[in-house]
């Protein structure tokens, strides 16, 4: 997990977590055409708005890490 070796692993809740394994499954599964569309069918408007604010949240967080180590 990328979280891990950047070491912040201990600093992510158990929300985020989760968040990475659900977008990880997404992301390997998006990587082949072929299931692009399953995969469009298979998330609706709702559950992808809310992946997407708490990607936002984990963004914004990982910026805010990044500034305070330079």
């Amino acid at each position: 997990m990328l979280a891990e070796n950047a070491g912040l692993l201990q600093e992510i809740d158990e929300e985020t977590r989760v968040l990475f394994e659900d977008l990880s499954g997404y992301y390997l599964n998006a990587r082949y055409k072929e299931t692009i569309q399953a995969l469009s069918k298979a998330i609706g408007r709702k559950e992808a708005r809310s992946y997407l604010t708490k990607s936002e949240r984990v963004v914004t967080w990982l910026t805010q890490k990044m500034k305070l180590s330079l």
